[in-house]
């Protein structure tokens, strides 16, 4: 089984637990396939590891721009929560 077909049941159970959610951020690839598989609707971000992400500096990079992304990403489940 893959590492998405083992989290789909995963995610499943979970969500069982927190049924009123009211965002859900999936944080890298395997999690955004994992919650697409599920059916389940995402906030979909970079991974926060370094090796993807890295705060802005001066110039802005690859890097640095999927920092703001995930940034604006976590702010868009924080407004949902707070509705």
């Amino acid at each position: 089984m893959t590492r998405c077909g083992q989290g789909v049941d995963y995610l499943r159970r979970f969500l069982g637990l927190v049924p009123t959610r009211r965002a859900i951020v999936a944080m890298g690839l395997v999690a955004q396939r994992t919650c697409r598989q599920a059916g389940v609707a995402a906030i979909d971000v970079w991974s926060a590891s370094p090796l993807a992400i890295s705060p802005p500096t001066s110039g802005l990079s690859t890097k640095s721009s999927r920092w703001i992304e995930v940034r604006e990403g976590l702010k868009r489940a924080a407004a949902l929560a707070n509705t």
